[in-house]
């Protein structure tokens, strides 16, 4: 009988890398980084791992390990989740670290403070900045996503810059970099906006396939299927079956079901209905300095999209060489240190 679930990729694992599966597992044990998507990019970045061997190899040591609490690294104390009240009353967690000009990371799909990347990269600006995470409406410690509109993201959004003292640069990873974007034009007090990989379309046939994931997507959350709507996502992002189903049998599979609704606005975010084009008017208004960036190793559409949004802003366009988008906190840290520095 084949092995399912994160195990079954440890053979593979062994044969390719060379290493026995117990030495990947101290090494994770071992390390002082906590969350899924940390250790995820870290095995990758440091010790040349692909993405399904890093995910196996996390998911299964984490199941058996007690969790730890996050810390800043940056100084050594426990970092503290503290909330603001977004307009509509929805409370909005977040954390900040370090001290400086302020900068607000904004997550993509199913990522939110405990399970995605910013919680690595707040920690390595936090050196010269103050840094916000948080978790999007629907995700996390936040507020749920009840009378959903993306202006109420704008507006959490607002909220997170009032008590960053009233001005920041924005950074939107993938999806969150449409949240972003939309948010700079809004008169909230962003000063500046990065972004890194939006995933926006750029042809007729992106836009009609975005449109029928978007739709399905829908249709799922609305009949209660929430694995069924994390499967869609997973599949349009290029996963394949088989990894798609051995995910299911991962211990991390319930964390994505938990914010499978939010795929439905993120949707949205990304102006779903008409298959998520390249805001083009709504880029060239924007009055603040923007930035976008994308990796080297990343698809070629996703590197269109990243192009055609930096044109439509008059934006500084940059590649992160050796990158996929699944960025390494520490090769895009200095770059959005070196934007903000500009201001």
């Amino acid at each position: 009988m084949s092995v399912k679930g994160p195990a079954g990729y440890f053979p593979s694992i062994e044969q390719k890398y060379g290493r026995p599966i117990a030495e990947w597992q101290e090494l994770i044990r071992s390390s002082p980084l906590t969350r899924h998507m940390e250790l995820v990019a870290w095995l990758k970045s440091e010790h040349g791992l692909g993405h399904g061997h890093a995910n196996a190899l996390v998911a299964h040591t984490l199941a058996a390990r007690p969790p730890r609490p996050a810390r800043n690294r940056t100084r050594g104390a426990l970092k503290t989740t503290e909330f603001v009240t977004s307009a509509d009353g929805t409370r909005i967690a977040y954390r900040a670290v370090g001290e400086g000009p302020a900068v607000v990371l904004v997550d993509g799909a199913l990522c939110h403070r405990a399970f995605g990347p910013t919680t690595a990269i707040a920690d390595r600006l936090a050196d010269g900045h103050r840094v916000f995470s948080y978790d999007r409406r629907g995700r996390g410690e936040s507020g749920p996503l009840d009378g959903y509109a993306v202006e109420r993201e704008v507006e959490d959004l607002a909220a997170l810059v009032a008590a960053a003292g009233g001005s920041a640069t924005l950074f939107g990873l993938s999806s969150g970099g449409a949240l972003a974007l939309r948010a700079a034009g809004a008169g909230i007090g962003v000063e500046r906006v990065a972004v890194y990989e939006p995933p926006f379309t750029t042809t007729e046939e992106q836009r009609a396939r975005f449109s029928d994931y978007r739709a399905g997507v829908t249709r799922d959350i609305a009949a209660g299927d929430r694995g069924a709507a994390v499967a869609r996502f997973m599949a349009y992002v290029g996963m394949p079956e088989p990894m798609v189903d051995g995910m299911r049998q991962s211990p991390v599979w319930p964390v994505f079901e938990e914010v499978a609704p939010t795929l439905a606005t993120d949707a949205q975010a990304l102006d779903g209905e008409g298959g998520a084009p390249v805001p083009v008017g709504r880029l060239a208004a924007l009055g603040v300095p923007v930035l976008v960036l994308d990796g080297g190793l990343s698809p070629e559409s996703l590197r269109d999209a990243a192009r055609a949004t930096a044109a439509a802003a008059h934006a500084e366009y940059r590649t992160l060489e050796g990158q996929t988008h699944e960025v390494a906190p520490e090769v895009l840290a200095p770059v959005l240190a070196e934007f903000v520095a500009k201001g």
